[in-house]
Order: structure tokens, then C-alpha cells, then sequence
């Protein structure tokens, strides 16, 4: 038997190149130094993922339309958008006028039903007062009174039919009254309104709108006056200032509900904070013209909603 010699190759290893900062001449890092380095680079990759996610989202949602929540504080209902879920809302208001004022405390409440349905209602007490031979429900007043009691409660619903940058509602409410004829808190007479509102949202801001037709019954106020179809309609404007206000501005315009009643036209500018989630107060300064002519308004209101 022969043993065959096999000969051991010996590889020669070429210089490497000059060891890098932070390492020994013979390649291993200072004791230390790795694992240090090793936390900077996990902290500049999580810092650039970070970045990478908020960056595109801050001026998106920096510049996001108002919602359904964004309301405003007149035209409230005719609007195309609809709430989330519920609303509940305490609002207190005042009208101050040469032929006498008005004080009014309220809760207004609104809830979702399905997809595309909103329904809700407003109670409210006032307390108003009225000089002798101002106009009042399309007479005269003929003695100067001031009286307090239950406003006539107002029944809303809608149904949107588009949705999506426009919104568009087809909606109804009406009026029932409570108190007492003879008190000048009420006419005395039912009044039902239909209205087409509508709804386009763009960037930070959102334009609302309405055009409706109304018709009462006769007033029974004093001598009483003949009830009148009357037409309606409103613009308003959402515009988002900051992540927690909002301004709002709207103009309104009502037709001559009773046979020698004037027709009638507001604006009001306001302001609505939401320091949280579910949570809105909101208010606003406004006049008017026609029936609402030299008078000055005032809004405020607290609103909760999810």
C-alpha cells in the first residue's frame, strides 16, 4: 500500500484595507464604541420612519374640510351635511330692538338614523318685551307688555341624497304653538317649511346653502292676520382657522309669513371652539334688515356631540 502526500495549500491574505474610526489596527472595535454606534444609527432610521409619517399627514390634516360637526349656528338644520351620531345642544340668545327685546334659552337636539337620515328638534322659553304699536305677527301691538313663557318647538327631518364634496338634503320641519294667543310668544298659527340644501366642501373651507318654501296658518294674535306661502333661502360659510377654531358667517332670508308682516333678512359672524373630541361652544354677533331691521343679536351656545 502507498501513501500518497498531499500537499497543504497556504492562501496568503492581502493587506485589507486601513482599519476604520473607532476600530483596533487588527479589525475589533474599542470596547464601548459598537454598541453605541449601533444606538445612533437605530435612532436616526426610527427618526427619519417618524418623520416620514408625520410629514405627509400634518398638512393634510392642517388643511381638512369641515365635517357634518361643523355646523352653523342660524341655518343650522337646512344644511346637506348630516352629524355623526347625536347632538345636544344648550344655546342662549338676546335681540335688542327700539320696539323692544327678546331673551331666549334653549336645547337643541339632533340624532343620525342610517346612513343618510338626520332628525331632531329645538325647545326653547323667551322672555320678550314689546312698546305699544310695534309690529308683531303682521299687527300691531296695542299695549306695551312683557311676558315669559314656552317659544312654539320646531320638528326637523332630512334625507341626503348625494354625498361626497357636494352634499345635497331634501328636508322638512314645523313649527307647533303652545302658548297662550294672547301672549305675543306665539302666533297662534302651525307653520311647515320645505327646503333643498346643499353642501360643497374645499380645503379649509365649506360653503352651506339653502332655498326652501314655507306656509302658516292665520295668526291668532290680537285681530289676528291671514297666514302667506313664503319663500326662504340661505348662504353660509365653515372656514377652519386652527386645528381648535373655527369662523362662521351666514346670511339668511325669510319671506312675509302673515298678509302685512315684512319680509325679513339676518347675517351673523361667529366664532366655534372645540377644545375636544365631543365638545363645541360656539357664538356670534349679528343684525339684520326688513322685520329684523335695527336690531342687534347676540349667540352663544355649548354643544356635546358623538
Amino acid at each position: 500500500m502507498r501513501f500518497r502526500h498531499r500537499h497543504r495549500v497556504v492562501r496568503i491574505e492581502k493587506p485589507g484595507p486601513v482599519a476604520n474610526i473607532g476600530t483596533l489596527r487588527g479589525g475589533a472595535r474599542r470596547r464601548g464604541q459598537g454598541s453605541r454606534a449601533a444606538l445612533r444609527r437605530s435612532l436616526f432610521r426610527h427618526l427619519i420612519a417618524a418623520a416620514a409619517l408625520v410629514l405627509p399627514v400634518a398638512p393634510a390634516s392642517a388643511t381638512a374640510p369641515p365635517t357634518g360637526e361643523d355646523r352653523l349656528l342660524d341655518s343650522f338644520v337646512e344644511d346637506g351635511a348630516l352629524i355623526d351620531k347625536a347632538w345636544i345642544e344648550f344655546k342662549g340668545g338676546v335681540r335688542a330692538a327700539n320696539e323692544g327685546d327678546d331673551f331666549g334659552f334653549g336645547v337643541r337636539a339632533a340624532f343620525r338614523y342610517g346612513r343618510d337620515v338626520e332628525a331632531g328638534f329645538d325647545l326653547a322659553v323667551l322672555d320678550r318685551g314689546r312698546e305699544a304699536g310695534a309690529p308683531l305677527f303682521g299687527v300691531e301691538v296695542p299695549t306695551r307688555f312683557e311676558h315669559a313663557g314656552a317659544a312654539d318647538p320646531m320638528l326637523y327631518g332630512k334625507y341626503r341624497l348625494l354625498r361626497g364634496a357636494c352634499d345635497l338634503a331634501l328636508g322638512a320641519r314645523v313649527s307647533i304653538p303652545l302658548a297662550d294667543d294672547d301672549s305675543g310668544l306665539t302666533s297662534g298659527a302651525y307653520e311647515g317649511r320645505g327646503f333643498v340644501a346643499f353642501r360643497g366642501a374645499w380645503r379649509r373651507a365649506a360653503l352651506i346653502g339653502h332655498l326652501g318654501i314655507g306656509a302658516s296658518g292665520d295668526a291668532r294674535y290680537e285681530q289676528g292676520a291671514e297666514g302667506q306661502t313664503f319663500a326662504t333661502g340661505s348662504f353660509g360659510s365653515v372656514v377652519v382657522l386652527s386645528r381648535l377654531w373655527n369662523l362662521t358667517a351666514e346670511v339668511d332670508f325669510e319671506g312675509a309669513r302673515f298678509r302685512g308682516e315684512e319680509e325679513r333678512g339676518r347675517g351673523l359672524v361667529g366664532l366655534d371652539w372645540h377644545p375636544t373630541v365631543n365638545l363645541r361652544v360656539r357664538g356670534g354677533l349679528g343684525t339684520g334688515w326688513g322685520r329684523d331691521g335695527s336690531t342687534l343679536r347676540g349667540v352663544v351656545a355649548a354643544a356635546f356631540h358623538f
